[in-house]
């Protein structure tokens, strides 16, 4: 089974040894995902100046990945490490990402799957049916079908 995040492992990989991550979706708090990267890389999310320098200084002989979901533009960030964005572009090429972006991390998975599957069957879906359909098995249109929803008296 392929891993939704695989793509964004990817790209981080390929990144370096010293990464700064914008994640303005919270993609790294799938559990799965930031396990998989704490086995490459020792993981620290943003707080503040101080402490980025702290960590920094007190790991520079590690490889490290620093995240932050707002956007922080400092020039020690620029000098010392790659920046990336994470989104679900490479993830979901074909849905509408602010709809996924308000779905929870943890469903990623599941949606994942079925995107996949419709997608080696050469179907699609719009992304509202697609995440109502993987993750609560509602199909609308059975729901909104006139045949399927008749009632007899």
């Amino acid at each position: 089974m392929n891993k939704w995040y695989e793509n964004l492992l990817r790209e981080i990989r390929n990144s370096g040894e010293r990464i700064f991550v914008h994640d303005p979706h919270g993609l790294l708090e799938d559990l799965n995902f930031h396990a998989e990267l704490s086995d490459e890389f020792l993981i620290r999310k943003y707080e503040s100046d101080g402490d980025l320098y702290l960590f920094f200084n007190a790991n520079s002989n590690e490889k490290i990945l620093v995240y932050s979901r707002k956007k922080i533009i400092r020039d020690f960030i620029s000098k010392n490490f790659n920046n990336i964005e994470l989104t679900l572009k490479p993830v979901f090429p074909d849905l509408n990402h602010e709809l996924l972006n308000q779905v929870d991390v943890s469903l990623y998975q599941q949606i994942y799957n079925y995107y996949m599957e419709l997608k080696s069957h050469g179907k699609s879906l719009d992304t509202e049916q697609l995440i109502l359909k993987s993750v609560w098995d509602i199909d609308l249109g059975e729901l909104y079908s006139s045949t399927n929803n008749l009632k007899y008296h």
